[in-house]
């Protein structure tokens, strides 16, 4: 057994494993199968941060928001948080870290179907205009929905993904 947050956590690291595993297969139409994977990275970053909010406060009702990345952010920017996860003097390191993964963990949030409202998001198809008629309808595997790199081997990809697993290495650590 395990608490709240920790049962978070464990799931983030479980579609973190996913994420990556469905990233490294040759998917025959021509890469724009990316959100697959980008749905388990989704999925990751949001429990993750859930997991980090029920740590502060255990009876938070985290279930039906899908808005926890920025929330994430707020609390990993505090001075107790920065003095754990920054700690040898390395600080100025991690607030940059921190920094540098924010918008790439924006983007990714707002492919939520429940953000992007009519708009492309990582799992359900849409209209491409307001009429909804049946020949404009995308499916997310027909286009490339990766505004942040995350789906290619790219420095901002590196950065998150290093941040993502200190996050989960680390969670036990912070206050």
């Amino acid at each position: 057994m395990a608490t709240k947050a920790e049962a978070f956590r464990r799931q983030a690291q479980r579609d973190m494993v996913c994420y990556r595993h469905v990233l490294s297969l040759a998917i025959p139409d021509g890469g724009a199968g990316d959100c697959s994977a980008l749905h388990f990275l989704q999925m990751a970053v949001e429990k993750l941060a859930k997991a980090v909010q029920l740590k502060r406060e255990p009876s938070a009702s985290v279930e039906s928001s899908h808005q926890a990345v920025s929330g994430l952010v707020r609390t990993l920017k505090r001075p107790d948080v920065t003095r754990v996860l920054g700690r040898s003097g390395k600080a100025a390191r991690y607030r940059g870290s921190l920094e540098s993964v924010r918008w790439a963990l924006s983007a990714l949030e707002r492919l939520h179907p429940q953000l992007a409202g009519n708009g492309p998001n990582l799992e359900y198809p849409w209209s491409q205009w307001a009429d909804g008629t049946e020949e404009d309808w995308v499916a997310p595997a027909q286009v490339r929905l990766d505004p942040a790199g995350l789906a290619s081997p790219t420095y901002r990809n590196t950065a998150v993904l290093s941040f993502i697993d200190m996050l989960l290495e680390r969670f036990g650590e912070l206050p």
